[in-house]
């Protein structure tokens, strides 16, 4: 019946460590914590928001996935990686900021985050994933400069999208 987490003094939590805890509503993450693993948060269907501290340097896939109550994620600076399926199924995310110095958004990362409307890639991403926001709610995307590769279907039933800045 876990709740919520303060997690201080970890470096890694590792892959499917909270997987499923469906009643946890709130989760603090500390200074210090480098690596999240893959499904990590994977199915906390009452997560409503997370951030994630600067010295996280990597995500594994899937970290959110299924987590159908976030409706914010801010994510490390350090990172250099948006993994496939980070945020898919995340039906309520409205925000979340891309930090510069992220090199690909991978494949489904952004799958049915269908309360996501607007979104800055910044100059540093240089792919973004097949089905990256398949079903997403965007209208408006602002894609930088060092974008060299969009995968198949990375917009597809993006209904709502009809500002696209390059």
């Amino acid at each position: 019946k876990l709740t919520s987490a303060t997690i201080n003094g970890v470096t890694t939590i590792g892959a499917l460590a909270f997987m499923n805890c469906t009643l946890l509503t709130s989760v603090t993450l500390s200074n210090g914590l480098t690596s999240i693993g893959n499904s990590a948060f994977q199915g906390c269907s009452n997560l409503a928001g997370i951030v994630l501290p600067n010295s996280v340097t990597t995500l594994g896939t899937n970290v959110f996935y299924g987590c159908s109550k976030l409706t914010s994620a801010t994510l490390s600076s350090a990172i250099t990686a948006v993994p496939d399926g980070t945020f898919q199924g995340c039906g309520l995310l409205a925000s979340v900021n891309i930090p510069a110095g992220v090199l690909t958004v991978g494949a489904n990362a952004f799958y049915y985050c269908s309360a996501l409307t607007s979104i800055v890639i910044p100059n540093s991403v240089t792919s973004i994933g097949n089905s990256a926001f398949y079903f997403s709610g965007l209208t408006s995307i602002t894609l930088g400069s060092g974008l060299t590769s969009i995968g198949t279907y990375a917009f597809l039933f993006c209904t709502s999208l009809n500002n696209v800045v390059i």
